[in-house]
């Protein structure tokens, strides 16, 4: 923290119990906290810029196949399923499942993809192996993810809550030497230097071009802010980046796609807001993020899965209606999310089931098949799509108007 910083952070608190006393200092201090927590994190320099990702290879074959991950119909809720690849043909997925959101015996599962097809759901975590391994009370557990890190260690990233609801949250890091076979004790990370709570996780992890891990986040004490958060190799978090400024509190569960020249597309789920997809850019690699604004894409207040093409390409799934998620919609952009054109309905849901398909959750493996995650919550199922670029041009080619020397 700034000296500057330091002094107005100490002015804040002790006007606050001078004048006020203890409640409305402890108020003033989580203001605070929302407030300069940017700064606080800062490097000493500006941190290494997004790292593109790799783009494979068109495949030659159209490929487009569905699979169950796991089917639970007791289950209250199955929930916020994220993926990752293994990088050895395997592919591992994790959600929590309970009696209902935010129930005491929530747990986290994972399920393991070799291939073929997915093996049986083990649990990892729940409230009580947390509070066990943090030395701390846990109410309940919620969303994680995974990613990979160069050094062969696999990271699962979770939210637990110890008191309120989600706005009450932390996170908490887990480590696997052994693919997610094994995990060592949870961490719990340090988000905020004040009280610690309030991050939350939904996005696919990235990484900046020094090799960071950087994780998409959200904020929701006070404000709702998305952010990005910025670890080193001992999973500490050593940044924190605001994307938009105060204005911009609208929107939460941001999804990142990186683009040539340092251009970052983020869309994100609307939160109180117009039920549109909202979206804010970076220009710098991920250093600064314009305001979150409204597109004309709808939405109905879910998460979107977002991919980068080749040049300025982007791919979308989303909830194609304002207000129910009875679909599960496949765009795609050729100009970087200026225009999209809608090329598939990839699941419906039918008249009479009253839950939508929630919480899709996309990526590319290193073979270059797209996997889509998301639940059914009727089937009380987590459900898998796998499709390639082969099947995507098929459909983009249907899809574009007919040249004059096409014949017409």
């Amino acid at each position: 923290m700034s000296a500057i910083s330091q002094r107005r952070l100490n002015l804040r608190q002790g006007f606050a119990k001078a004048v006020f006393g203890r409640p409305v200092a402890i108020l003033l201090a989580i203001v605070a906290t929302v407030l300069l927590l940017p700064q606080i994190f800062s490097h000493d320099g500006a941190p290494a810029p997004l790292a593109m990702e790799s783009i494979p290879a068109v495949s030659p074959t159209p490929l487009l196949e569905r699979e169950t991950i796991s089917i639970v119909p007791e289950a209250g809720i199955l929930h916020a399923p994220s993926l990752v690849d293994l990088g050895n043909g395997e592919l591992l997925s994790v959600w929590y499942q309970g009696s209902r959101e935010g129930g005491r015996d929530v747990s986290l599962y994972t399920s393991r993809f070799t291939g073929r097809r997915w093996g049986p759901a083990t649990r990892v975590t729940d409230a009580n192996a947390a509070g066990a391994e943090l030395g701390r009370y846990v109410k309940t557990i919620g969303n994680a993810v995974l990613l990979t890190r160069p050094q062969g260690e696999l990271w699962l990233v979770y939210v637990s809550v110890s008191i309120g609801g989600w706005s009450g949250s932390s996170l908490n890091l887990k480590r696997s030497a052994d693919g997610g076979r094994t995990w060592s004790k949870a961490k719990r990370l340090v988000t905020s230097p004040f009280f610690n709570l309030s991050t939350l996780v939904k996005g696919r992890p990235m990484m900046l071009t020094d090799g960071s891990p950087v994780i998409p986040a959200y904020h929701e004490m006070i404000a709702h802010l998305p952010e990005l958060l910025i670890l080193n190799d001992a999973g500490q978090v050593t940044d924190k980046i605001r994307m938009g400024t105060a204005a911009g509190r609208v929107a939460i569960q941001p999804t990142l796609a990186i683009l040539p020249k340092n251009e970052v597309v983020a869309l994100l789920r609307p939160s109180g807001a117009a039920p549109r997809i909202f979206e804010s850019r970076s220009s710098d690699g991920g250093r600064s993020w314009s305001v979150p604004l409204a597109t004309d894409l709808p939405n109905p207040g879910g998460p979107v899965g977002l991919l980068p093409l080749e040049g300025r390409g982007l791919m979308l799934v989303f909830n194609n209606d304002p207000k129910r998620e009875n679909n599960l919609t496949l765009a795609v952009s050729e100009d970087g999310g200026s225009t999209w054109t809608n090329l598939a309905i990839l699941d419906e849901t039918k008249p009479d089931e009253k839950k939508g398909l929630t919480y899709p959750f996309l990526m590319q493996s290193s073979d270059g098949t797209y996997h889509l995650v998301y639940v059914q919550p009727s089937a009380g199922a987590i459900r898998h799509i796998r499709f390639n670029d082969a099947w995507v041009h098929s459909l983009l080619d249907e899809a574009r108007p007919p040249k004059a020397d096409d014949g017409f």
